[in-house]
Parts: C-alpha cells; sequence; structure tokens
C-alpha cells in the first residue's frame, strides 16, 4: 500500500464515522500513486475509511423525499470517536452538522492506501501522527496485522462504534483479524450491550429478540461476506461483494436502509429475500 503523509483538517466539513477529509504534503503524489482521487480547491480529499462502516449523519434512502438520520447517538458517537483518535478536541458543529470551530485548526497523520472509490474518495487505513521507521512519502508499505491494529479504522470496530465492511482488495489475513475484533466477545467490552453483546452500531431494531447474531446478520451488515447461523447460506462467490443470502426480512428487522425498523419479528412482514 501506498504511505501519504499529510494533515487532517474538518472546519467547514461534515466527517462521521468513517470518512474524513486529508490534505497531501505533496499534491502531486495521487497522480504518481495512480490513484484517481477527486481533489477540492484547496488540495483536500475526502477519505473513506477502510473496512468499516458507521451509522449515517446524514443520510437520503432512494425515493426519499427528506433526508434521515440513523439513531443520532451513535452516527454522531462514531464521528466524536474519529475526531478524538486524530487528536481534534472542542469539536462544535452547525445545525446542518459541519465544522465550524475545533482544537487544534489541524492535526498531523499519514494514511496507507491502494485505490479511490467511485466518488473520488481515497480508500485508506488511517493514522495520527508521523509513522514509524523511515518510510518516504509515496513510498510502498506492506501493511500487516500489527499496523493495521494501529489504525483508526481497527480502533473504532474494537470500540465497537462502527461494524466491518471489506472492499474487494482488502487482504485475506486483514479480513480475518477484523472479523475475529467484531466478534462477540465473551465478556461484554466497552460499546457493547451487557446482554446481547451486540454492536452499538446494529442497524436491527430486534434485540435482544433477533435470531441471529449481530457480528454473522448479513442482513445487518450487507456487504460483510460471513455466514448467517439461522439460514447457513453460502458465502457470496466473490469477497466483498453484497451477499446472496436466502435470508428474509422476517430473520431481520432492516435488511434494507429505506425501511423503518421493527420493534419486534412479525409473520406479517414481507418474507421477501433481503437485498
Amino acid at each position: 500500500m501506498t504511505i501519504i503523509k499529510g494533515h487532517y483538517r474538518i472546519a467547514g466539513a461534515s466527517p462521521d464515522g468513517d470518512s474524513v477529509r486529508f490534505y497531501p504534503d505533496d499534491p502531486t503524489v495521487w497522480e504518481h500513486a495512480g490513484i484517481a482521487v477527486k481533489a477540492n480547491s484547496t488540495g483536500g480529499v475526502q477519505l473513506r475509511l477502510d473496512a468499516i462502516d458507521a451509522l449515517e449523519t446524514h443520510y437520503t434512502p432512494p425515493h426519499a423525499p427528506t433526508q434521515w438520520r440513523q439513531p443520532t447517538e451513535l452516527g454522531d458517537g462514531a464521528s466524536a470517536a474519529l475526531l478524538d483518535l486524530l487528536g481534534f478536541t472542542d469539536v462544535a458543529r452547525d445545525d446542518r452538522g459541519y465544522v465550524t470551530s475545533a482544537t487544534p485548526d489541524q492535526t498531523r497523520g499519514h494514511i496507507l492506501t491502494r485505490f479511490a472509490d467511485a466518488y473520488g474518495r481515497a480508500v485508506a487505513m488511517v493514522y495520527p501522527g508521523g509513522r514509524r521507521g523511515r518510510a518516504t512519502d509515496g513510498s510502498s508499505i506492506y501493511l500487516d496485522v500489527p499496523e493495521l491494529r494501529r489504525s483508526v479504522n481497527w480502533q473504532l470496530l474494537d470500540a465497537g462504534w462502527v461494524y466491518p465492511t471489506f472492499y474487494s482488495k482488502l487482504y485475506v489475513d486483514l479480513r480475518e483479524d477484523l472479523a475475529a475484533t467484531a466478534a462477540p466477545p465473551e465478556t461484554p467490552a466497552k460499546g457493547c450491550g451487557p446482554t446481547t453483546r451486540r454492536c452499538r452500531a446494529s442497524r436491527c431494531g430486534l434485540e435482544p429478540n433477533c435470531p441471529t447474531s449481530w457480528s454473522s446478520c448479513p442482513s445487518c451488515f450487507a456487504g460483510w461476506p460471513s455466514t448467517c447461523p439461522s439460514t447457513r447460506p453460502a458465502r457470496s462467490a466473490s469477497p466483498g461483494s453484497p451477499p446472496s443470502w436466502p435470508l428474509t426480512t422476517t430473520d431481520c428487522s432492516q435488511c434494507r436502509l429505506d425501511r423503518p425498523p421493527l420493534s419486534t419479528p412479525s409473520s406479517s412482514v414481507a418474507d421477501r429475500p433481503c437485498t
């Protein structure tokens, strides 16, 4: 992966729990690395944190006339945790969620990335401060599990603020570690409920009655190649692609983001596959 050094700046932006704006020291580094990002007029590039997903602080579902907010305490909590890990304090936002001030104005950091998504966001492992060793800006870095665990991505997952979502290019050994990190612990960890040990970012409204474990229900975590314990379907053919489980909406209350969650399982819910 390519190491890119720079700083994070959040004033005037609306960072959530899995994205933040990054300004490289060398604006030409993207071209040299062959990464097709979309930079703003001041050189800032939106990052999409690799391997994780957070609840949305602002989200407009297909065909919805207005913007939705998923549970505020979870989406805002993930965003606050991300900014704290990057070194920001005293973050103030306006009514639209845009940052009006923060201490400090910007923080140093570096990222490890290989590609950009369809929106021109660099998909990256994100780190505060400088990197240990003598790696030069724009050079190639081998990302192993110990280095992964130093990332903000992994720390957010470990704390329970986000859930795993894997791009197809994510290495297998990193996937395995992230999946193990997200699995329900033997004893409740910080950020997990004392009874069900579900991730606080779970999209289901069924706890404690959901028939699946939060870490493996593809209805809750679309795109994470895993196996639902309720039906034991086969994994998706290609890693990281949307699952093709034969699950129904009675298995999980919110297999699609554009449908409001239910409080309990109900036989009246249409028995159709999740999409």
